[in-house]
């Protein structure tokens, strides 16, 4: 099947380019309170188009899925990031840099907020071209701000490089966190898995952390700029609910420092609640490893709400006592899944190796009433699904600048009616009215991962993938 995604694909590179809880110990320090920048931790610089594509190449490498693997290669064979660049270095050229232009990719840390409202420093990453001529300032045309998918190793994180930082090309700043649980606070902190307004909260802070950053560099943006919010699968969720904050909860004066220009989300678990009666009938059975990460997300993420619970009430004993290995060291199962060491496709199959291959195997028995469906009755799944409806980025506002949204009909994870009742939700307003600023596209023959994968290259080969809507 992947062969017969990767050919539409390249036809189209060819069209657009010729904590859980955490200890006492880990309590956090006091932090800044006068800005968001904390410090910059790295720097790495390319000089020309040749270190610049093989950063790109190294950070593919990292890409868990063999799919996106291959096209990233195919997008550097073809050279596409070679024309990108190129692109973008004549058009400095014309400026008066000339030769005295690279790449620039620097790690810092920044001052947020955990998924249990306390305060938090966390790492995030930049991509930008720049001047080397101290006497020149660079202006940049606008921002990307890039919310990953889900990521099931720490080796694939933003202060390692990513990807989507191809997206500087663009005479861009591309801008990535590495999000609770990851980088810095890997092993401190749960990651707050389906925890979409507190991923949002802290993507908006990294790029206020960015922009401080580069005002320090002594590079500007251009009048009018524009930030354009990105994400596919688990990141088209918290790049909605990004846009949903700064449309409706955020300060004036971070809105105008943002200054969204577009959204583009993709293949995106919106719907938690959904999502998960769709896996009690039946739905996403590749996908069970979902189950007890959104237990984890949802309990680690809301302690005072499940108090007089523990995690164990969740999961049947069989489940919760079920023992794996996790860097040769015994553990048990909520463990292993509690792990940035442990993929989801290797929990899945580690499910599918000890038996666990329903729902009901997975999780307590006060979860399903007697015919089998979802007991909404028990106090302890009435606050679980709770907290997933208030989840779901796509309820209760209206746009007012252009989001995209992209899925397949054929998705065996996210499901295509979920998706376009989420798009309901924002095009129409309580008299039937539609906002012209929601866009949705149709797609068929890709299953998540190919739907995701789509998404992707999407992001790579378009400077502004909601053109159509502006």
């Amino acid at each position: 099947m992947a062969a017969r995604v990767i050919r539409p694909v390249l036809i189209l590179l060819s069209l657009f380019i010729a904590g859980c809880g955490k200890d006492e110990a880990d309590t956090p320090k006091p932090v800044r309170t006068d800005g968001y920048l904390v410090e910059v931790t790295d720097r790495f610089y390319y000089e020309n188009t040749e270190d610049y594509i093989d950063f790109i190449s190294a950070s593919t490498v990292k890409v868990e899925s063999e799919t996106l693997k291959k096209i990233g290669f195919s997008l550097v064979a073809d050279g596409g990031i070679e024309e990108l660049s190129r692109k973008v270095y004549s058009e400095q050229g014309n400026k008066g840099l000339s030769a005295h232009w690279r790449m620039e990719r620097i790690n810092f840390t920044y001052n947020s907020i955990s998924a249990t409202g306390e305060p938090i420093v966390l790492s995030g990453a930049i991509m930008l071209p720049n001047s080397t001529l101290p006497t020149v300032e660079h202006e940049l045309d606008g921002v990307t701000l890039y919310n990953a998918y889900w990521v099931g190793t720490k080796d694939i994180i933003a202060t390692d490089g990513a990807m989507i930082m191809i997206r500087a090309s663009y005479n861009h700043l591309v801008v990535c966190s590495d999000f609770q649980g990851y980088g810095i606070t890997e092993g401190k902190y749960n990651h707050p898995f389906l925890e979409y307004f507190t991923l949002a909260r802290q993507s908006i802070d990294c790029e206020l952390a960015a922009l401080e950053l580069i005002d320090r560099m002594g590079v500007r943006l251009k009048k009018g700029y524009g930030t354009y919010v990105m994400g596919m699968s688990k990141g088209a969720p918290v790049t909605m609910a990004v846009q949903k904050m700064l449309e409706n909860s955020e300060p004036e004066e971070v809105r105008r420092r943002v200054n969204l220009e577009g959204t583009y989300c993709c293949s995106g678990p919106y719907d938690v609640k959904g999502l998960f009666f769709s896996i009690n009938e039946g739905f996403a059975k590749g996908y069970l490893w979902l189950v007890p990460m959104l237990v984890l997300s949802t309990y680690c993420s809301h302690p005072d709400l499940f108090e007089g619970f523990t995690v164990e009430d969740f999961f049947t004993k069989s489940f919760f006592n079920a023992k794996t290995v996790i860097d040769g060291k015994e553990a048990g199962f909520p463990e292993a899944m509690n792990s940035q060491r442990m993929l989801e496709r290797r929990v899945s199959t580690l499910c599918n190796e000890l038996g666990f291959d329903e729902i009901r195997k997975i999780l307590s028995p006060r979860f399903f009433s007697e015919n089998g469906d979802i007991n909404t009755e028990d106090r302890l799944v009435s606050i679980f699904l709770g907290i997933l409806e208030s989840n779901n980025p796509s309820i209760g506002w209206a746009p007012k600048s252009p989001v995209l949204m992209e899925a397949s009909i054929t998705d065996d994870m996210v499901g295509y009616e979920g998706s376009y009742r989420c798009y309901e939700n924002l095009k129409y307003d309580e008299r039937g009215i539609p906002d012209r600023y929601v866009g949705f596209n149709t797609y068929n023959g890709f299953n998540h991962d190919e739907m995701s994968i789509f998404g992707m290259v999407r992001m790579f080969v378009m400077k502004n993938p909601v053109e159509s809507l502006l």
